[in-house]
């Protein structure tokens, strides 16, 4: 296994002050 595999390959970038909800509803959205 190398680390490549677990590396994601669309970044999405958030603001410091962006909340817990919205970044866990990026997450969702982004799969």
């Amino acid at each position: 296994m190398a680390v490549k595999d677990f590396m994601t390959r669309k970044v999405v970038y958030i603001s410091p002050d962006t909340t817990v909800s919205h970044a866990a509803d990026l997450m969702r959205e982004q799969g």
